[in-house]
């Protein structure tokens, strides 16, 4: 029974890694389901547990995915290394207030990841870091990593539930964040997460109706991703798009304050719509319709009104 549950919970890990998230939960579950019934496989119910929940969330399941963080952090046995406890323990608190968001309790969320990040903060205090000491039953969480999903968790549930004064420092602390790993690491990947900041900062500025800061964070947003597809070569990864569709929508609705786009934003918009229209990827139709109709509406406002007719310039 214990080899017949660790094949299922590596082909469950498996089908994560090819982004098939529903058969994953399905088969977690079904193991859960097995341990359950086998008193000889009592020990390893938490494992199953702890499997079933990460894929739970990932395959948009929150509410069983937040009870069984709950009951994780409720009911599991400690572990008698408390280095590997601790770090379970605030991991699974994490988590919990992912699901918790993801499920619409946001308040409560919040209050979890006020928790976790206690937990986080003692679990890398002194020599209880875990970083290169890592053995392989203690993962190596980076107090850095760990803090940068904390923050963005943060901000997500204090939107949501109204609290734009703890919503903006948690950005601001994300993005500072971001820009010293970029620093340190030169992962162009991080661009990307920079480009999301700075597009989640443009909509806490717009809903307090600061046109100009809102602008300012799109184009800066805009910006990080022109250097992306210049070191990579991506035209049009989704995270430019979402930018440039909340950029023209903005200003087309007036909520960006007034003036034309910056050139090199209205260049982008267009290179990536022409790119689009060549790809002609089905998944992105509705992409290149929108972007399409931008690129029109900004060449037609563009253009100088027509005189009275019979006039000659």
């Amino acid at each position: 029974p214990a080899e017949a549950l660790s094949l299922q919970l590596t082909r469950a890990r498996g089908l994560l890694h090819m982004n098939q998230t529903a058969a994953a939960s399905q088969v977690a579950d079904a193991a859960l389901t097995a341990v359950e019934a086998q008193p000889a496989l009592a020990e390893r119910r938490w494992l199953a547990l702890d499997r079933a929940a990460l894929l739970a969330y990932a395959a948009g399941k929150p509410g069983q995915a937040r009870a069984a963080y709950e009951q994780l952090l409720a009911r599991a046995p400690h572990e008698p290394d408390e280095r590997l406890d601790a770090a379970n323990r605030a991991r699974w608190t994490l988590m919990a207030a992912a699901a918790t968001a993801q499920d619409g309790d946001h308040r409560r969320a919040l209050a979890l990841l006020t928790q976790a990040e206690w937990q986080l903060a003692a679990l890398h205090k002194g020599d209880l870091a875990l970083g290169a000491e890592a053995t392989a039953r203690t993962p190596p969480l980076r107090p850095e990593d760990l803090a940068l999903l904390l923050q963005g968790l943060r901000a997500e549930s204090a939107r949501a539930a109204g609290q734009p004064d703890v919503a903006l420092p948690a950005l601001e602390a994300r993005r500072a964040g971001l820009e010293r790993a970029l620093a340190d690491t030169e992962d162009d990947d991080l661009l990307l997460d920079l480009a999301g900041t700075e597009l989640r900062l443009a909509a806490l500025a717009r809903d307090a109706a600061q046109a100009a800061t809102a602008r300012a964070h799109l184009e800066r947003g805009l910006d990080q991703l022109a250097t992306y597809q210049k070191r990579t070569g991506s035209v049009a990864p989704d995270a430019r798009i979402a930018l440039l569709r909340a950029y023209a929508e903005g200003l087309l609705a007036g909520k960006l304050g007034a003036g034309p786009p910056a050139p090199t934003a209205l260049a982008a918009l267009r290179d990536v719509y022409a790119y689009l229209c060549d790809k002609a990827n089905p998944a992105r139709a509705h992409d290149r319709f929108v972007l399409g109709l931008y690129v029109t509406l900004f060449a037609l406002d563009s253009k100088p009104p027509a005189g009275p007719a019979g006039a000659t310039p």
